[in-house]
């Protein structure tokens, strides 16, 4: 046995892996598993992040058997989704309705869905789109409050809370 073997030196002139090339070996991993980690991520899959705000209806003369509910629809996240349904507690039957004025006539007609887009959000307003609350089942009087049941492709359900204003104070 030679001086050599006894202190670890390698035969035949072999280099000696010196602490920095484990460590560059190291850093090369690490990096690696980084990327790695970043191609996952890239590979989940985008999002809706839903929020209504804003729900309120107006109050309706005594008798009247209709009314219309208005919200605002935001969508924080990176995918868009559809409401497909909405149901007002204080009614039995009624939908989404968008309101347009050609020639000067307004005209209202029933929308099967409403396209909430990613990072962006909807207004359900008075002249637009809107909530049509139908068949009342008890009078839409100010200060009341009252659920609606959202229903959305991506997102799923979500029941909300609005308040009943006067007429005329929105």
């Amino acid at each position: 046995m030679t001086m050599g073997d006894r202190l670890g030196v390698p035969p035949d002139g072999q280099m000696l892996r010196t602490r920095r090339d484990r460590t560059s070996c190291g850093g090369m991993t690490r990096k690696l598993l980084s990327l790695a980690i970043l191609a996952l991520a890239a590979c989940t899959p985008a999002k809706p992040d839903i929020a209504v705000t804003d729900v309120w209806a107006r109050a309706v003369a005594p008798g009247q058997t209709s009314g219309a509910a208005y919200m605002t629809i935001s969508n924080s996240g990176d995918a868009a989704d559809r409401l497909i349904s909405a149901k007002v507690s204080l009614s039995s039957s009624g939908g989404l309705h968008a309101s347009r004025t050609a020639n000067g006539v307004v005209s209202m007609a029933a929308v099967d869905s409403l396209a909430i887009p990613a990072n962006g959000k909807v207004e359900l307003a008075p002249g637009g789109t809107h909530l049509m609350i139908m068949d009342l089942r008890v009078p839409m009087t100010a200060g009341e409050r009252f659920f609606v049941d959202l229903k959305f492709e991506k997102s799923g359900g979500k029941t909300v809370s609005g308040k009943i204003v006067a007429a005329g104070s929105r």
